[in-house]
């Protein structure tokens, strides 16, 4: 947000509510002062005896073992990594970083450290591994800085230090066939977890700057230890003990750094509340982890509502952010399913104040002490799982609206393509979902998530009746005629006949798909897969993860790509990057000649101002919507599914770019960090 944005925000303040802003923020530049001056001074790790955790051992079959996949695995045991499109990056470090945190953490760090096997590479989780920036480990996790510095990418250490391959290699470590592979990657499991506790002191280095990350780590840290237990290879006994502490360090750290916001709460926000529910469910009862137990419970209950929409989809107008939160949803609800309603009865309200207060006990009805969720809990699971089926594009990943920075809750069993791991790959999503919700519909679950759920829920099952979709079809009596109409005061024209190759009819088969609380229309055929995307910019009007992409198109012919999204690119390390995947100009939208750029001083995590685009009319073959451009230009849309052809008519307040016969671009970013040529056939005209 700009400075001259944050003060429009003020002065339409109400009095109470500038009062309560004022309090809130000294209160916290109040806290914040005495709490850097106690850390400094004293060890920031938790080293109080007793504190016992309370594994959840899981058993679930193996992953498909492909050479992509075993390569990763191998790799990943001795600390090389590919992360954020970076290929494979060497994240080992000759100074192991427990020698480099602050003196009043270090002789605890060095104490953890001893208990390392004898032969681990350190590993270096403080560095970006694209440019080398390093941050500093001793700095105190408020006054950590990022993204001033150009081609400087944080979420390099935070993807590194969300230990998302720890799992996967807990899994190998009990399936793999090759025995010595196996082995290798239970003693790493074990390794990396004591490294990346010793060398990251609670609050200290750019690790703990988010509490978003803080909470994705412990809750793949806990898991890969539950499949380890599950199979005969629980915790020794100093890692018991480091790990309990540390579990309880997160869980602190997250209820004290809740990313909420009074306005609109996001996947940072549900990351949080999901961890912490992972981390109080992995400590013995107690006064305190019962509490926050109820507390995440409740936020997650209440975030998932928010978050998604009546047709299903996520509220952040992103494709992909959908299938992260969506992974949050299903594996909070899966582990909620089997957990004792014993510990949710009677717990002490008041042990949690802020942000948002925790009901009284009980918080939810219980049968045979296990928690029974809320009806709407398995129709919202399942419309999640419909939207991610609808925008499955015909090659098996899906469709890119808004942004992708390729981020995951859990990564089980990455989808490869041709030695390349698919990021915009959903099946592992839809089959978790289908592992835990009961619906005519839904595809049935096989894979490495759907047995994980299915174990963490006990073998629970959530209901869900069969697909309420909103009506796909507006009719309008003279669609031409009601173009022409709305047209009449936009003089400039631009009109396009995509052609398909010779073939049978497009319409051959048609469905169309509507999701209109996102403002997603999808048709799909024998020979072609069509999306129009036109609607709400997400995040209750904020558009973080929001692109300039009203009214803009998708098509396959053939099930070949021809004109698509571009993706993300990158965020913070690239402003003009940013800018340049998110602007009109990068996707097949109308657009006018002066509104093709983003805005003058727009910030990389909004799009506020923009106004989202309307449906004005839809049947089986044809669209008809309207828009306001960037540069507020009167925007309007007709598309029409011929048997030979989709045609295309844009109008304008203001003179239209000519838009080409295929891609935009000639690159497009299928990943965060990845940025490659687009796919031949888009490139071919349309023609």
């Amino acid at each position: 947000m700009t400075p001259g944005q944050r003060i429009r925000r003020l002065v339409a303040m109400q009095p109470h509510q500038l009062a309560r802003l004022l309090w809130l923020r000294g209160s916290d530049v109040l806290v914040c002062a005495t709490r850097r001056q106690v850390d400094r001074l004293r060890p920031t790790f938790g080293m109080d005896a007793g504190i016992l955790l309370r594994l959840r051992p899981l058993r679930v079959g193996p992953p498909t073992w492909t050479a992509a996949a075993t390569s990763e695995l191998t790799a990943a045991s001795v600390g090389c990594f590919d992360l954020l499109g970076s290929g494979s990056a060497d994240l080992g470090s000759a100074v192991p970083g427990w020698t480099a945190v602050d003196s009043a953490n270090r002789a605890r760090a060095v104490a953890i450290a001893r208990t390392i096997s004898a032969g681990h590479r350190a590993l270096d989780w403080q560095r970006d591994g694209g440019s080398g920036q390093r941050w500093d480990v001793r700095a105190w996790y408020r006054d950590i800085r990022y993204g001033q510095v150009p081609g400087v990418d944080v979420k390099w250490p935070w993807e590194f230090a969300r230990v998302q391959h720890l799992p996967r290699l807990a899994l190998a470590a009990v399936h793999h066939p090759d025995r010595g592979l196996a082995e290798r990657c239970r003693v790493a499991v074990r390794d990396q977890t004591l490294d990346l506790i010793a060398s990251n002191p609670p609050r200290r280095g750019v690790n703990w700057a988010c509490a978003m990350d803080v909470g994705i780590r412990i809750a793949n840290v806990l898991l890969a230890h539950d499949l380890l237990a599950g199979e005969g290879h629980p915790p020794d006994a100093d890692l018991q003990a480091v790990l309990a502490a540390a579990t309880r360090d997160h869980a602190r750290f997250l209820v004290a750094n809740l990313e909420w916001s009074s306005t609109s709460c996001g996947n940072h926000y549900l990351a949080d509340v999901c961890g912490l529910l992972w981390a109080a469910a992995h400590l013995e009862p107690s006064r305190e982890s019962d509490a926050w137990l109820a507390f995440a419970a409740q936020e997650v209950l209440a975030e998932a509502r928010h978050q998604f929409l009546p047709d299903g989809a996520n509220f952040e107008a992103s494709t992909s952010y959908h299938r992260l939160s969506g992974e949050m949803v299903v594996y909070a609800f899966a582990l909620l399913a089997d957990l004792p309603a014993s510990r949710f009865s009677a717990y002490d309200h008041r042990v949690v104040r802020q942000p948002v207060s925790l009901r009284p006990s009980p918080l939810l009805p219980s049968v045979d002490d296990r928690l029974v969720l809320p009806a709407w809990t398995g129709d919202l699971l399942a419309g999640i799982h419909r939207f991610s089926a609808a925008i499955r594009t015909p090659n098996g990943g899906s469709l890119q609206v808004g942004d992708n920075d390729s981020g995951r809750f859990f990564k089980l069993d990455p989808a490869w393509r041709d030695g390349v791991e698919d990021h915009l790959d959903q099946s592992h999503l839809r089959a978790a979902i289908a592992a835990l919700v009961e619906a005519p519909d839904l595809t049935s679950a096989s894979g490495v998530d759907a047995l994980v759920v299915a174990a963490l829920a006990g073998g629970r099952r959530l209901s869900a009746a069969g697909p309420r979709r909103p009506a796909a079809q507006i009719p309008a009596a003279d669609p031409a005629e009601r173009f022409r109409a709305l047209a009449v005061h936009l003089p400039a024209r631009q009109s396009y006949r995509l052609a398909a190759p010779a073939g049978t009819d497009l319409r051959a088969g048609l469905e169309l798909i509507a999701f209109p609380d996102f403002g997603l229309w999808v048709w799909r055929s024998l020979r072609l897969w069509l999306a129009v995307h036109g609607g709400s910019i997400g995040q209750d009007g904020n558009g973080g993860h929001a692109h300039y992409d009203q009214l803009a198109i998708e098509l396959w012919f053939d099930d070949l790509p021809r004109i698509i999204d571009p993706g993300t690119g990158v965020y913070t390390p690239d402003p003009a990057m940013r800018n340049a995947f998110r602007a009109p100009a990068a996707h097949w939208a109308p657009q006018s000649v002066g509104g093709q750029g983003v805005p003058n001083g727009m910030p990389a995590f909004s799009l506020r101002g923009a106004v989202p685009g309307t449906c004005i009319a839809t049947t089986d073959t044809m669209f008809l919507g309207q828009a306001v451009g960037a540069d507020g230009a009167r925007l309007l849309r007709w598309i029409r599914i011929a048997a030979d052809a989709v045609a295309v008519d844009d109008a304008a307040d203001r003179p239209l770019v000519r838009l080409p016969p295929h891609a935009t671009r000639d690159t497009w970013s299928p990943g965060y960090g990845i940025v490659r040529p687009v796919p031949p056939s888009c490139r071919v005209p349309c023609i």
